[in-house]
């Protein structure tokens, strides 16, 4: 799943300007979700693909995506590296795993 593209293919509703942030859609907590795990590409240093207003500066925006037999289950995290995007998102779903 290219979490990227899925924002390209699902735009905010800008109508009066950009969002800013996104509570994503959680999930229940001590599932065993199996997340897909993405850095995400800005647009104009400041915007994900879907629209939403970020912020610029700052440690890189990550997104993290999976499903279980009810819900999508999608968040994000701002972390220097991919290992600590994992960590910080465990805080919340300590038992997830993640895509390679």
């Amino acid at each position: 799943m290219n979490i990227n593209e899925w924002l390209k293919n699902h735009p905010v509703n800008c109508k009066y300007g950009s969002p800013l942030g996104d509570d994503g859609e959680p999930g229940y907590p001590y599932n065993p979700y199996k997340f897909y795990l993405q850095r995400i590409r800005m647009v104009d240093g400041d915007y994900d693909p879907a629209g939403t207003y970020w912020g610029g500066g700052g440690e890189p925006l990550w997104g993290y995506m999976g499903e279980d037999d009810q819900l999508l289950v999608r968040g994000f995290v701002r972390a220097s590296s991919r290992g600590s995007a994992k960590e910080r998102i465990l805080e919340t779903y300590p038992n997830a795993d993640f895509y390679r």
